[in-house]
């Protein structure tokens, strides 16, 4: 692997997220993949460019430099791994009805959310939303932004926690 540098996607702020969450990104060597990863908020999302037909690979666990406990959406009441609450599906939710309350979700989108988020920007994003869980290896449709986020209904000052997440694009 080569040098880590910063990368220049955004991550943004949902109703002024508490923490300030950075991508770094890293070269792998003998290939033309690179790798971009950190520690996502439960109150904020990655907006990360990518190309019609570019493969993507994310990965996302629980990792001590990171939040030890995971993230959650209830002030600690539970809490979760990437792959969420196990069989609880919240309508009104970012990912519903595909992902359980807690997990990491995606979409990819044309639209381009700017500086911050609203809702009914995260509607228009996250209309065609797909889990990610721990694991996707997938190739985009179309170019764009690949967005990941927390799935949780819009309240996020209850959210608290992160997930280390690892996006390599080929």
């Amino acid at each position: 692997m080569v040098a880590t540098t910063e990368q220049g996607v955004h991550v943004k702020d949902l109703q002024h997220a508490k923490r300030a969450a950075t991508l770094k990104t890293r070269s792998l060597a003998g290939t033309n993949a690179s790798e971009l990863f950190g520690c996502l908020p439960a109150d904020a999302y990655y907006q990360i460019p990518i190309a019609d037909g570019q493969r993507y690979v994310v990965r996302a666990m629980i990792s001590a430099p990171c939040d030890t406990r995971g993230w959650t959406c209830d002030n600690w009441t539970t809490r979760s791994d990437p792959a969420g609450l196990f069989n609880v599906f919240v309508k009104g939710s970012t990912g519903y009805p595909h992902s359980p309350i807690g997990a990491l979700v995606g979409a990819i989108s044309l639209y381009d959310a700017g500086g911050q988020m609203d809702q009914t920007e995260s509607r228009r994003i996250f209309v065609q939303s797909f889990p990610v869980g721990r694991h996707r290896d997938d190739t985009a449709p179309f170019g764009g932004f690949l967005y990941l986020m927390f799935n949780d209904t819009w309240t996020f000052s209850d959210n608290h926690g992160s997930v280390h997440v690892t996006v390599t694009l080929f």
